[in-house]
């Protein structure tokens, strides 16, 4: 899965954005499902319970048939 996202996704006061950033792919990597609406519902609800957000959010994501 190819995940294009703005900054607003993994930056927030207090939390590191490296480590939010790794965090975001792991969830990619074990996240166990084919569809991408669900997948996207899970990294939005993750994020938001992870800490106060005050950007917007943009998540794009992308499976490439092979």
């Amino acid at each position: 899965v190819l995940a294009l996202y703005t900054d607003g996704l993994v930056e927030a006061p207090g939390i590191d954005i490296d480590d939010a950033t790794t965090a975001l792919a792991h969830r990619l990597t074990v996240t166990e499902t084919q569809n991408l609406e669900v997948l996207a519902d899970s990294l939005l609800d993750h994020a938001e319970q992870s800490a106060p957000r005050n950007d917007d959010i943009a998540l794009l994501l992308v499976r490439p048939h092979a």
